[in-house]
């Protein structure tokens, strides 16, 4: 199953706003039993502009 999924996904996002289409979401399966995860988070980006 986790071969069919995939272990990664690429989200644009625009003004802080994930832009996902109306019935699109994000979702975490585990699909090998519950324990501790780790969930990394990669943010590339051209504009200078601060996160406040």
């Amino acid at each position: 199953m986790a071969m069919l999924l995939g272990s990664s996904e690429t989200i644009p996002v625009l003004s802080r706003k994930m832009q996902l289409g109306e019935y699109q979401s994000v979702m975490l399966f585990d699909l090998d039993g519950p324990r501790e995860r780790t969930v990394n988070i990669h943010v590339i980006g051209d504009e200078k502009k601060s996160w406040r």
